[in-house]
């Protein structure tokens, strides 16, 4: 478990450099306004990185982030989040500085980036925290070869 907060600690911080370092190079060099697709992908890793920060408070603190719970509350903090990120936009005019004309539309298209990138985090930790045996299906098929062994050994 300690391997894991720590994998997941690096993981978080590392991903958080790469997304600001990304953000400060697009910004300064008006991509957005050159490229207004590149909103997307800043979205979704904007979603992934609350998705990791939230995965990292929950392996500290024992909350299970693959049950239908963690999932919503993860889809919701990341909603929450997007939210407060697209005021600013509003307020600060980026909305016109990233070249869109329809200010709802981006907006729930961005909310809805937001929330993908989140529950990709939820879904590769349901896929990862299983054991390898599960995951490969070996488990299933240890199972019924030591029910059949022991079949076999109380028929003869």
């Amino acid at each position: 478990m300690l391997l894991r907060k720590a994998v997941a600690g690096t993981f978080l911080i590392f991903f958080a450099y790469v997304f600001w370092l990304a953000f400060i190079y697009v910004m300064q060099n008006d991509l957005f306004f050159y490229h207004p697709w590149l909103d997307i992908p800043f979205h979704l890793g904007g979603g992934f990185l609350i998705g990791l920060f939230y995965y990292n408070i929950t392996l500290r603190t024992g909350a299970d982030i693959t049950s239908t719970a963690g999932a919503f509350f993860l889809l919701g903090l990341s909603l929450v989040i997007g939210v407060a990120w697209e005021v600013l936009e509003l307020l600060f005019g980026l909305n016109k500085v990233f070249g869109t004309e329809n200010v709802m539309v981006d907006t729930i298209m961005d909310l809805i980036n937001d929330g993908i990138g989140a529950m990709l985090v939820s879904i590769l930790v349901a896929v990862f925290n299983r054991p390898l045996t599960n995951r490969l299906g070996l488990e299933q098929r240890y199972q019924s070869t030591l029910a059949q062994s022991a079949d076999s050994g109380n028929s003869s």
